[in-house]
Order: C-alpha cells, then sequence, then structure tokens
C-alpha cells in the first residue's frame, strides 16, 4: 500500500526511509489509517525488534507518511537467493533471533501477522528486525476498523486461522516463524505445489499435514530440530507452541542436543557478512 524512498534530513545530515501512501490509494481513507497505525505501532517497539520511528505527517496531497530509521543490510528472502538453503545451525541461529523480536513485539500486545522471509531483516552487525508492520494488529483495533471475517496477510505465509478469517493472536506469527525454519533449511515452502492457486493453498495450509522438512531438504535435519518446526505448524493455534519464548526454548534445546559434540557448535557459517 506504501512507497519507499531513501530520505536525508537537511539540517541533520540523517539518512532515512520515508514510507508514504501509494498514490493509487489516494482515495482509500482506511488505508491512510493504516499507515498512521503502523507508525504508532512501530513507535511503541522496542529498538531492537524493529526500526525506529523518527516522524509521522501528511504531505500536501494528503497522503500520510512515516519517517523511520535506514537499516543497512538484506532482508532474509535475498539472502537465501544467494545460497539456496542454509544450513540448520545457520537457520537455527536466525530462528532464534526471529524469535527474540517476535517475543518483544507480541509484549508490546503487536501481532504482525505477515512474517516472511522479506519481512526480516538481518542487518551488518547481525541483529534480526521485523519490517512492514502495515497489517499488525495491536489490541481491538483491527477488529474495530475491518470486523471478522477479513482476511489480512499473504497467502503462502498464513496460518490457518488467517485463512479462514479467524481472530489471529501471537500463535498466528508462531505459525509463521514454522514457515521460515522450513524454508531456510529445504529451500521451498511445504505447499508451494499450490501456490499458484489461492484457493488451493488455502486449503492446503488449512488442511494439508506439511510434508516433514528432512523428506524436502538437501541436507539433513536432525530430528528435534524437525520437531520444533512441525509443532509450529500445527493447524491449532492450541496445539502449538503458547509463545515465542516458549518456542525460542525448544529450539535451543534441539539446538543443543543436535550440536552438542561440535567443537564450537555457535560459529557455524553464523552471520558475520555471509554465509558458508
Amino acid at each position: 500500500m506504501g512507497e519507499l524512498f531513501e530520505v536525508e534530513h537537511d539540517d541533520l545530515g540523517r539518512t532515512c526511509v520515508l514510507k508514504v501512501l501509494h498514490t493509487r490509494h489516494l482515495t482509500r481513507p482506511d488505508l491512510g489509517d493504516r499507515l498512521r497505525d503502523e507508525a504508532r505501532i512501530l513507535a511503541s517497539l522496542p529498538a531492537s525488534a524493529a526500526p525506529a520511528v523518527y516522524d509521522v505527517g501528511t504531505l500536501d496531497d494528503g497522503r500520510p507518511y512515516l519517517v523511520m530509521e535506514r537499516l543497512v543490510g538484506c532482508d532474509l528472502r535475498t539472502e537465501l537467493n544467494r545460497f539456496g538453503v542454509l544450513s540448520v545451525p545457520s537457520a537455527a541461529r536466525l530462528g532464534s533471533l526471529l524469535l527474540s523480536a517476535l517475543s518483544a513485539v507480541h509484549g508490546r500486545g503487536v501481532v504482525h501477522r505477515d512474517v516472511k522471509l522479506e519481512n526480516i531483516f538481518l542487518t551488518v552487525e547481525g541483529d534480526v528486525k521485523l519490517l512492514d508492520f502495515g497489517v499488525a494488529r495491536r489490541d481491538c483495533a483491527e477488529l474495530a476498523r475491518t470486523g471478522r471475517g477479513v482476511a489480512l496477510g499473504t497467502p503462502r505465509s498464513m496460518a490457518p486461522e488467517q485463512h479462514s478469517a479467524s481472530e489471529a493472536d501471537a500463535r498466528t506469527d508462531l505459525y509463521a516463524a514454522g514457515l521460515v525454519l522450513y524454508e531456510l533449511v529445504t529451500g521451498q515452502g511445504p505447499f508451494d505445489e499450490s501456490a499458484r492457486s489461492v484457493h488451493a493453498l488455502s486449503i492446503a495450509h488449512r488442511h494439508k499435514p506439511p510434508p516433514p522438512p528432512s523428506s524436502r531438504a538437501p541436507q539433513p535435519v536432525p530430528p528435534a530440530f524437525e520437531r520444533v518446526i512441525l509443532k509450529a505448524l500445527e493447524k491449532r493455534p492450541c496445539a502449538r507452541f503458547g509463545s515465542a519464548r516458549e518456542m525460542a526454548a525448544a529450539l535451543e534445546r534441539a539446538s543443543l542436543s543436535t550440536f552438542a559434540n561440535d567443537d564450537d557448535p555457535t560459529d557455524v557459517d553464523v552471520w558475520a557478512g555471509s554465509y558458508a
């Protein structure tokens, strides 16, 4: 719904990102409200989880805008495209960073609802930040605006309850985190064969069991790591992890049990500029 521009503050010399409502949506006050909501949500989040917001306002033509931190690095889709797949240790490390960011977001009462590789940014310092809170929900503001029965998100990375237009909560983001881990180690999503049809994709997410990552990955996927992914991908939210912190703890236990015999399990092609 928005356009992004790299801008520089005239007086401070600070490089920032300007996000402004696209001109084709000028007659959509609901999308303008959503952009303002995004600015307020970002302003409420810790800098460790999302870009900082510096300003918000309205252009002369009536379009709302927000000014936010210019991050240096790349999103995980770009990284995965470079390598095809990431090693299990690298995926586990990134998964832990993602879950830490989600825990901070959920702790402020926010559900992202569009967690995917394109919206996960890896900085040159090795931090992970979440991008694009355009469909995020805080408290009951979203239900008040759109009502029930409205599906929001990206179909390929939406949880079953999103495809059913049911209410989303923090566990919805954990389903998406499971999809991220799945794709990092396999190079594909569990239901990509249905991706040409939104209807078929919706049916798959709602009813079809995901193939075990070990059956799709071009590398060995340890059973403990696989169990974490498959639990996150349970169809019923109550069968998933109860929180990002709980999922992170399970991922850490899986990593420790899997890499306990490594000389240095934390130093396996993990970001310091590139992956091996």
